[in-house]
């Protein structure tokens, strides 16, 4: 059985965290991975964004389910 991402936690500089549901963390590990220089938007919800940059991020946590 493959693992599912089912959610995450991430941690931003200056101590905030935000909850997020599966969707937004592929497209932070990709945002993690690539380091661009630009600012990406991040849908975390239909309706609410997130403008952020790779270097504003401390940690990614992301919750799965499978073996």
């Amino acid at each position: 059985m493959a693992k599912q991402i089912t959610g995450g936690k991430l941690y931003l500089t200056g101590g905030h965290q935000l909850q997020l549901g599966s969707g937004s963390v592929d497209e932070l590990v990709e945002l993690l991975e690539t380091r661009p220089e630009a600012y990406r938007r991040i849908v975390l919800v239909p309706g609410n964004e997130l403008m952020l940059h790779w270097s504003h991020i401390s940690a990614l946590q992301i919750f799965s389910a499978g073996k």
